[in-house]
């Protein structure tokens, strides 16, 4: 009972170090998951790309008429 209750070992960690080594290694689940919804998005069976596509060729097509006039493009 040399040591009081209230004294710190000079080996821990301090509560910044925790923080930061919890960020450190978060990083590898949250990118195991970000990699699964990637698969789980592609390898759907239904019309997974059809609000990209129709999101891209909305784009596509306003930027068209920008470029060469009303007209040059339909949807």
């Amino acid at each position: 009972m040399g040591e009081s209750a209230s004294s710190k070992a000079s080996d821990d960690l301090s509560w910044g170090e925790v923080a930061q080594l919890g960020l450190r290694y978060g990083k590898i689940p949250l990118a195991l998951l970000a990699v699964e919804a990637l698969y789980w998005f592609i390898t759907q069976p239904s019309d997974t790309l059809a609000l990209i596509q129709v999101t891209e060729a909305y784009i596509w097509n306003e930027i068209t008429q920008l470029m060469f006039g009303e007209g040059a493009s339909t949807l």
